[in-house]
This record gives structure tokens, C-alpha cells and sequence, in this order.
């Protein structure tokens, strides 16, 4: 199963959309089974899954997920490519954007694709995907100031975060806690996301690859009119954050695995000294 293919990991995958796609395609067997997220492979996903015979299903081709009304969703397949007829399934309000909804799907279709070897009941696909839960994917914690928690660290992921921030406004400001790793589409992500937020806590993550602060503060002058404060490390920024917030406020954190994942461990720590 493969889902959507971003630019992204280019040390290792290449540098563009069909080097990437060849690099993922390596997990394809002889006669495998495959499911592919992306509406629009890359053509050498598409070519490697031919030259092993595999039985393909492709999003938007073979299989789709429309709004059903109701905050519910339905997954409908083209009856012509499935063993089953494809058979359709409504679903409950999926958690996250467009992407979150995008893997779903695709997950969906790898269950009915292996329902001859692995049978899953509807209901349990329903249950699955209403209990799931996604620590650092668009990770909300409520409160009167809500705080949004999301790896986002490509810039198709970054576009996603502000569509589901645009969708939902809030009366107060929109604080950021962002850091980086090096290697990442900085300005891109930077210009996608300054119309939204008020205000960045800057920080560097403990990692070799991470963005300095200096590089931060420098790409932020260049987007206008930004505000920043620049904080020694994830905790303390975060934790500065959360000082001047103000009800109505929200705060997101995100721009790396690292980041995220330092603030997390904190609330983990806290809610079980609690």
C-alpha cells in the first residue's frame, strides 16, 4: 500500500515525484497486491506495478470516498474492479483533513482488496475508524485555549494543516511553536502558513539536521510582518506559549517529529503526575 507521494526524505528517495515513486514501488511482489493512495502516481509506480502483474487498485480510478451528509462518509468502489462488486460503506466523521481521510480510504480498500484471506465485518471497519486515534496528526486538545498538535513537515502537509486551520477560525489569536529540520521546504512552508498566525515561538529541536535559530529568524523578516520570539528549545517554547496565550486563543505546534514529539512526552509526563 502506497498513499500520497510528496516531496520529501530527498537524500533518500530523490528529488523528484518518479524517483520517489520508484524508491516506494520496491515494496511491489510478482502477482502482489497492491492499493495506491494517489489519485495521480507517478508513472513509476504505475509501470512497476504492470511489469510484476500486480492486481492494482488506485484511488479515484478503482475506488473513492465521497461526503455522504451528516458528517459521515461513504467508500464506493467501481463494481468492474472488485471480486466483491465493490461493495460500498458508510462511514463515521473521519479525524483530521484531507489527507487523514485520503489514507483512510486507502486503507479501506487494502481490507476489501484481502477480504478472500483476511474477512473483516463492515462494522468492525466502522468501529476502527471511530475509535482511531493519531498522537501529533492534527492532534486537538481542547480548552480555553485549544491547542492543535501536527507533524506537518512537507509543505503538502503544511497546505493541509492551514485548510483545516482556515476551516476552523477562532475569535483569539493563532500562535505558533515551529521548528525544522534542514533539509525541509522552509520559505514554502513559512509563506503557507504567515497569513494565519499571529505570533511563533521559534525553537531548534535536538537533532543534527535541525534548523538554527538564526536561519528561523531570518526566513520570518523575509515574510513581512511577523512576530517571533526565539526559545533554547521545544519544552520552554511551548511553555512560553502557553504563558501568553489568552482565552480564545490557539496554539499549534509543529514542523517536525522532534518538536512534536518533546511536547507530547511532556503532557504525557504531566497527565500522569496529575
Amino acid at each position: 500500500m502506497i498513499t500520497a507521494i510528496a516531496i520529501d526524505h530527498q537524500a533518500w528517495l530523490g528529488n523528484t515525484r518518479e524517483a520517489i515513486g520508484a524508491e516506494k514501488a520496491g515494496i511491489f511482489r510478482y502477482r502482489g497486491r497492491v492499493v495506491i493512495g494517489d489519485s495521480e502516481p507517478p508513472r513509476s509506480i504505475s509501470e512497476r506495478s504492470i511489469r510484476l502483474c500486480c492486481d492494482t487498485r488506485v484511488s479515484e480510478v478503482d475506488y473513492h470516498l465521497r461526503p455522504s451528509g451528516q458528517g459521515q462518509w461513504h467508500w464506493e468502489a467501481d463494481s468492474n474492479h472488485w471480486p466483491d462488486g465493490g461493495v460500498g460503506l458508510v462511514l463515521p466523521g473521519l479525524p483530521g483533513g484531507s489527507i487523514q481521510r485520503a489514507n483512510a480510504a486507502c486503507a479501506l480498500a487494502a481490507v476489501r482488496l484481502l477480504q478472500d484471506r483476511v474477512p473483516v465485518a463492515d462494522y468492525c471497519c466502522w468501529q476502527g475508524l471511530q475509535d482511531v486515534h493519531l498522537p501529533g496528526r492534527q492532534q486537538v486538545v481542547a480548552g480555553s485555549v485549544e491547542r492543535i498538535f501536527d507533524v506537518a513537515h512537507n509543505t503538502s502537509a503544511v497546505i493541509e494543516l492551514a485548510d483545516t486551520l482556515r476551516r476552523k477560525p477562532v475569535v483569539g489569536r493563532t500562535i505558533a511553536v515551529f521548528s525544522i529540520l534542514a533539509d525541509k521546504e522552509l520559505a514554502t512552508i513559512l509563506a503557507t502558513m504567515a497569513d494565519l498566525i499571529s505570533l511563533w515561538f521559534i525553537t531548534r529541536v535536538d537533532n543534527d539536521r535541525a534548523t538554527s535559530l538564526t536561519t528561523l529568524a531570518a526566513a520570518l523578516s523575509r515574510n513581512g510582518n511577523c512576530s517571533w520570539q526565539s526559545c533554547p528549545e521545544p519544552v520552554s517554547a511551548y511553555q512560553r506559549a502557553l504563558r501568553t496565550a489568552q482565552p480564545g486563543d490557539r496554539i499549534v505546534v509543529f514542523g517536525s517529529f522532534y518538536l512534536v514529539g518533546a511536547i507530547l512526552a511532556l503532557l504525557r509526563e504531566e497527565t500522569a503526575a496529575a
